[in-house]
């Protein structure tokens, strides 16, 4: 009987397709294996394969309350929150962006005497604990939480609409540099609704 041995990024990358409760199992069998598990580059891989499949190993992470609370005259809030694995750290992390502004009358198109108040804070894994950072880049941005939004390649993006304007683009959050970028939106114009150009986006 003839036997033969998988070259190692071949046996990584079956590895990398497997549901997590396997990987589990084998990390108690395979001592090599249980080091490779907890690589960056194969945690990376094995969420790029996992996620065009919403696996679960049915545990779970309360995260801690963000202490953060608004003003009780203002007329409008939102809050816009992103999941996502920083690559570089080999950690996960929660980015929350709060909104609100104290203008009577909520409109998308905001005048120029809107000012809109901002609080963005990180939560990491590894310290359980959330903290500020710098949201200057999107001061003056609206972000729509809660739909047209996605996780893709280390960053989560959100739909947008910069003061005073009345178009929409893309905001992102890389959750390894912890920056935010904008993009502007293809000419989809094809498309008339919205939630389809999203869709399309996708």
């Amino acid at each position: 009987m003839v036997s033969f041995e998988l070259p190692e990024e071949v046996v990584e990358d079956i590895l990398s397709r497997l549901p997590v409760k396997s990987l589990k199992r084998f990390s108690c069998l395979n001592e090599s294996w249980s080091t490779c598990f907890q690589n960056s580059c194969f945690i990376a891989k094995h969420q790029h394969h996992s996620s065009k499949k919403n696996p679960t190993i049915r545990e779970f992470k309360v995260v801690p309350p963000l202490h953060v609370q608004f003003p009780a005259n203002i007329d409008y809030q939102n809050t816009a929150s992103g999941f996502g694995y920083d690559c570089n750290s080999n950690d996960f992390k929660v980015v929350t962006i709060l909104t609100y502004w104290d203008v009577i009358g909520y409109s998308l198109i905001l005048g120029p005497r809107v000012v809109l108040h901002k609080h963005v804070e990180v939560y990491t894994l590894s310290t359980d604990s959330w903290r500020q950072i710098n949201y200057d880049t999107i001061s003056d941005i609206h972000i729509f939480g809660g739909c047209c939004e996605i996780y893709l390649n280390g960053a989560y993006h959100w739909s947008g609409r910069p003061k005073e304007k009345d178009y929409n683009i893309i905001v992102s959050f890389d959750m390894s540099n912890e920056v935010f970028g904008m993009l502007s939106m293809p000419n989809l114009t094809d498309i008339s609704h919205f939630n389809q150009i999203w869709q399309a986006l996708i």
